[in-house]
């Protein structure tokens, strides 16, 4: 998609390189880090933000900006009210049917949010018709490379005392059910896919 190429492409990663070596050079955080993470990507945020698949609303602690969370879990978005000022404002929604008007919004950000959508260029496409034209789209995610639900894994080499990451089917598109809390004794799951980057980055 020609919005997915725009915010991956060279030219358009290079003119704003400064910024964020001046950023991470004041903000040298871990942002694997769940804490660490929403500090850094709200420190890149202003004005009018839409944070997509916010789950619980967790971005919404860090910025103090104007702020609207959406997601398709009316249990998640019952939390993010239940825990959030009132001032803040949640929604039950769609990422492939936003219910706001054409580039409402200064910054949209979608933190891990695209692997569990099953309708990637519908989801995008939305977030480029309610961004401003000079608006920022901030998407973070796992490489699809060390990512792939039920295909990759951690093991150890004991002959050389090395880790490394197994990887199977990159190539391939997939789709996954994956329980949410392993180990915790829930047997919640969700849906997560498996794109490669040049199906991220073309249709």
């Amino acid at each position: 998609m020609d919005f997915i190429k725009k915010v991956l492409s060279k030219k358009y990663m290079q003119k704003d390189k400064k910024f964020y070596d001046d950023f991470f050079s004041k903000y040298p955080v871990n942002v694997h880090d769940g804490p660490d993470r929403f500090k850094a990507v709200s420190a890149l945020l202003s004005g009018d933000v839409l944070d997509v698949a916010c789950g619980t609303g967790t971005l919404a602690d860090y910025y103090s900006g104007k702020y609207t969370g959406v997601d398709i879990s009316e249990e998640l978005i019952v939390l993010a009210r239940k825990h959030s000022d009132a001032k803040i404002k949640f929604l039950f929604a769609n990422a492939e049917r936003l219910p706001f008007p054409d580039q409402s919004f200064d910054a949209v950000i979608a933190i891990l949010a695209l692997q569990n959508i099953e309708n990637l260029f519908g989801a995008t496409a939305e977030i480029a018709r309610v961004l401003k034209a000079d608006g920022r789209f901030i998407l973070v995610l796992n490489h699809p490379a060390f990512r792939i639900p039920k295909e990759s894994f951690w093991e150890f080499d004991a002959k050389q005392n090395i880790e490394y990451r197994r990887i199977g089917r990159y190539l391939s598109e997939s789709r996954a059910e994956i329980i949410m809390n392993p180990g915790k004794g829930a047997d919640k799951t969700t849906v997560s896919f498996h794109r490669p980057w040049r199906r991220m980055v073309s249709r």
